[in-house]
């Protein structure tokens, strides 16, 4: 549950590695977090 709220947490704040402005690789470092975490609960259950 920590992983899952820190991701979403990340997912949704400003302040990213790199930022939302830069158009087309902005949301390109949110969708690698969001799929490490996913690999890594799936592996876990």
């Amino acid at each position: 549950m920590i992983l899952m709220g820190a991701v979403l947490i990340y997912f949704i704040s400003t302040a990213d590695v790199v930022p939302d402005y830069l158009f087309p690789v902005e949301y390109l470092d949110d969708a690698i977090a969001v799929q490490v975490v996913r690999n890594l609960l799936s592996n876990k259950y």
